[in-house]
């Protein structure tokens, strides 16, 4: 039996750190990235005996921002992941940012196999760009995305939300002019202020502020925007053209099997959710003894794994499919037809209707015990 795997590889190196990052990541040097590939390759070596009864079929390269690695870098990676492990990419992707991007690593890229580009666009509007800590302006986000669409990969770009200076209009035009330049899959987070970052310093002293009708606002231009230039929302945060879709996204939230690889990478096979540590020194001295130890461990119970199906289901445009949950998967469907303000029901399958997706966790709720 041959089972298909998604590999997730976590880069923590960064040119420097955004203003609202609470990520696992460093501003390391050169020297600093080549010992952490070293270990990355040893770590590949050591997990590949446990799955040599999967095919790996799609590959994401995160971070941090892999694109900040020396030239060669990520071919030296993908080459290894390759002789240790049964390949046969259906998708691989890179995270690029726009100060990083050259022609040379997407030759690199290229040459390697990947098929998909992730860049970290954020936004087109130089005060939110200074705001957020981001390296790179309006005018290198726009070169790096032209570069990346004209090497004929598929790209997709990340913009942030409910951001600094941002209103619903200017958040549907960057929208609008990243799919105008050929981009063929756009994810759009929500600014979070997470505790500790210079970011949240800033909004807690009042330099800027945050309404949650205004980020609902906004949400909802840039989804009528999207669908208006032919895109089509898969996951709340994700559109994407005609079968432009992230596959190994997917995984996550369909809980199919994944493999992370590096600092902080967490992974989930069968029932069972466990994690790298997320300190990226620990990381390196497990590598030294070629130990490689998982920090945490869960096995979830049967509940809990129809929890999280749920809650990840919902998530997406296809919605819960409860054909294969018996009783139980009967008893939500009983739910959700109680609540048809909410829900939309085809046979066996929920979907949040898209005019509460901006309240999907109170909405999920409705079908929880």
């Amino acid at each position: 039996m041959n089972n298909s795997l998604g590999v997730y590889i976590h880069i923590p190196f960064c040119s420097s750190r955004c203003k609202y990052c609470d990520f696992v990541s460093s501003t390391g040097g050169e020297d600093a990235m080549r010992e952490y590939v070293a270990a990355l390759k040893g770590e590949i070596q050591a997990r590949a005996t446990d799955y040599v009864n999967y095919t790996v079929d799609t590959l994401f390269i995160g971070g941090g921002t892999p694109s900040a690695l020396y030239v060669g870098g990520v071919e030296e990676i993908i080459l290894h992941l390759r002789r240790s492990f049964n390949c046969d990419f259906t998708e691989a992707t890179v995270e690029c940012n726009p100060e990083s991007l050259t022609e040379n690593k997407l030759d690199e890229y290229i040459s390697s196999g990947v098929t998909r580009l992730s860049i970290g666009v954020q936004s087109l509007s130089d005060n939110t760009l200074s705001a957020l800590g981001r390296r790179h302006t309006a005018p290198m986000a726009r070169q790096a995305v032209s570069l990346a669409v004209e090497s004929g990969l598929d790209v997709s770009c990340d913009i942030m939300l409910a951001t600094p200076y941002q209103s619903p209009h200017s958040a549907a035009r960057d929208a609008e002019e990243l799919s105008d330049m050929g981009v063929s899959h756009i994810s759009a987070y929500m600014l979070s202020l997470e505790q500790g970052t210079p970011l949240a310093r800033e909004y807690s002293c009042g330099k800027y502020s945050y309404d949650d009708d205004c980020a609902a606002d906004i949400y909802q231009a840039v989804a009528d925007k999207l669908h208006e230039k032919g895109f089509d929302r898969y996951e709340v945060s994700n559109w994407a053209k005609e079968g432009k879709e992230c596959l190994h996204n997917l995984k996550y939230w369909k809980r199919l099997p994944y493999l992370g690889l590096g600092a902080a990478a967490h992974s989930l096979i069968g029932n069972t959710r466990f994690y790298n540590s997320h300190s990226i020194e620990e990381y390196l001295e497990g590598a030294r003894d070629s130990s490689y130890p998982v920090i945490a461990e869960a096995v979830l119970t049967d509940k809990e794994e129809e929890e999280e199906l749920i809650m990840l289901s919902l998530r997406t445009s296809s919605g819960l499919d409860t054909s294969q949950m018996g009783k139980e998967g009967r008893r939500y469907i009983e739910r959700a037809r109680r609540n048809p303000r909410y829900f939309n029901t085809h046979g066996d399958k929920i979907v949040v209707k898209d005019e509460f997706i901006p309240v999907l966790s109170q909405v999920t709720l409705l079908l929880m015990d």
